[in-house]
Order: C-alpha cells, then structure tokens, then sequence
C-alpha cells in the first residue's frame, strides 16, 4: 500500500510541475510614452530602517528608548522600455508604435500583461482600456 501511495504521489508530483505555472494576473498602472520609450510605474514593496520610541522595561521601571525598525513601504519605480517590438492592444485591435504613443502621449491608465491576457480579465474592462502584452521570459 506505502508503494502505491508513494507511486501516486510521485506521478501527481510530476504532472503538476509538467504542465505551465498559472497564469500571472494583468496589473493595472499608468504608463507614457516619451520619444521611443515606453515609462511605465511600478510599485513595489521595498524595506527601510526606521527609527521609533520604544517603551522598555530597565530595573523595573519603564524607559522610552530610541530603536531601529526594518518597515515594507511601496515604492513607486518607474521603468523605461523601449517602445519597439512592445505588443499593445484596444479594443481587441493590435496598436501600431505611432498610434501607441499618440494614446500615451500623457500620463494614462493601462493593463500589463505578460502574454496575452485571460479573456476573464479582458472582459473586467472597457473596449476603450489598452492591454500591453509582455512575452513571458522563458518565450524571450
């Protein structure tokens, strides 16, 4: 029976890492085209070291203390790319670079992906949004 059961895990095992992960979820950001490059923000989770008022208790007695603390903020990034070979689609029509940047031109609204996204995702958005298209990295 231990056989069998270490059999049936192994080929499970096998079959989920076999087949493709799970398809990463698109990300809503802002993004703008300035001369041939593609600016679009990123916000990250980033550690930095603070400095609080910590109570403590010395002989008894409590004592405000000065103590550093790692802390996880967002951080804004904002990433350059180049507008070349960029996929981007509305409307369910693919988006030529000077039309891209035209719609870009300022600051606006889009949805990345990396592959084409989830008809499910597609569909949370008006025909209007622009869907940029990232080739995943093992495609590259």
């Amino acid at each position: 029976m231990r056989a069998a059961t270490t059999f049936l895990f192994t080929v499970l095992c096998s079959a989920a890492t076999a087949a493709d992960p799970p398809p990463i979820p698109p990300i809503l950001t802002v993004a703008r085209v300035e001369k041939d490059r593609l600016i679009v923000e990123a916000i990250r989770p980033a550690a930095t070291v603070r400095e609080t008022d910590v109570t403590v208790i010395r002989n008894g007695q409590p004592e405000v203390v000065k103590q550093r603390v790692t802390v996880t903020l967002p951080v804004v990034e904002k990433n350059s790319i180049a507008l070349k070979g960029v996929k981007a689609v509305r409307g369910g029509k693919t988006l030529a670079e000077s039309e891209l940047a035209e719609l870009l031109a300022e600051e606006t609204p889009i949805v990345v992906s990396v592959g084409p996204a989830p008809e499910k995702y597609r569909k949370m958005f008006k025909d209007d949004a622009i869907f940029v298209e990232f080739r995943p990295q093992s495609q590259q």
